[in-house]
């Protein structure tokens, strides 16, 4: 109940962006599904802001985010249960920019900047799982 509560103020505020949820299956001939990605950008003064800083994407692919960052100030994007922690530089002769990569398993992830953990933070929501024929 909770989880639903959640996904409908996402949605609600506009927050939550759905990476990949159109493909259904991947390419003909191939096994191997197809990676998801997403940009991730930091803006504002100061710390800044991630836009988005909530996504969802299917559970057992592989996600490929790119994070830049459009601040003077260092940022992290880090999920401790997958063991991720990658740096941004920053901006200081222009936007620098970090490509992670992970495959995540059905569930809520959290992800934060350690740096700004206190207001820069979101969740990864691998939990739609699509099927051909399920739509």
């Amino acid at each position: 109940m909770k989880m639903l509560a959640f996904l409908a103020a996402a949605a609600i505020a506009g927050t939550l962006v759905l990476v990949g949820a159109i493909m259904l299956t991947p390419d003909a001939g191939t096994a191997a599904p197809k990676t998801q990605r997403l940009v991730i950008d930091i803006y504002g003064p100061g710390h800044g802001t991630a836009v988005p800083s909530n996504f969802a994407v299917r559970p057992r692919v592989p996600v490929e985010i790119t994070i830049v960052n459009h601040t003077t100030e260092l940022h992290t994007f880090t999920i401790d249960e997958l063991g991720v922690n990658a740096a941004v530089m920053p901006a200081i002769m222009g936007p620098t920019s970090l490509t992670v990569r992970f495959t995540p398993k059905h569930g809520m992830l959290r992800w934060q900047c350690v740096p700004c953990r206190s207001h820069m933070h979101g969740m990864v929501l691998a939990l739609l799982e699509l099927r051909a024929g399920s739509v």
